[in-house]
């Protein structure tokens, strides 16, 4: 009698699990690919921005990405992250400033934040996205 109760608890986890990947997979995202998008990225000697990524969700554009503390660094990284689209002809499409979480980029662990900004447009065939950390005040939202 355990052994079917065993069973029944199995199946019913692995089609949970099933449906929850379908339900993932069919509300994912274009990506976009690195013919359409440079991402560009200042030197620091105190972070690096990392893991950029950017899709088209149906009218709106999604950037993620991480701000990572460099090992030698130990003072305070707040602010957030500038980030500014440009047009194959140089014109700044949208600028925005999204912050990062947690907001002082951990001294210990894994040593990095998290964040991701939503725009509403949609993207040109070919795009340069720019990111800079800010430390002032965040007057592009």
């Amino acid at each position: 009698m355990k052994k079917n109760t065993r069973r029944s608890c199995v199946s019913a986890f692995l089609i949970c699990i099933v449906a929850t990947l379908q339900s993932c997979a069919s509300g994912r995202v274009a990506m976009a690919t690195p013919e359409t998008v440079r991402f560009e990225v200042p030197d620091s000697t105190s972070y690096q921005i990392l893991g950029l990524s950017i899709a088209q969700d149906g009218d709106e554009v999604v950037i993620r990405g991480r701000i990572r503390r460099l090992r030698q660094y130990r003072q305070p990284i707040t602010g957030h992250i500038d980030i500014e689209l440009v047009d194959p002809e140089g014109n700044s499409v949208n600028l925005t400033g999204v912050p990062y979480y947690p907001r002082n980029v951990p001294l210990r662990g894994s040593r990095q934040s998290r964040f991701i900004a939503h725009t509403e447009m949609i993207l040109p065939d070919k795009i340069v996205v720019r990111l800079r950390r800010h430390t002032g005040t965040d007057n592009h939202t």
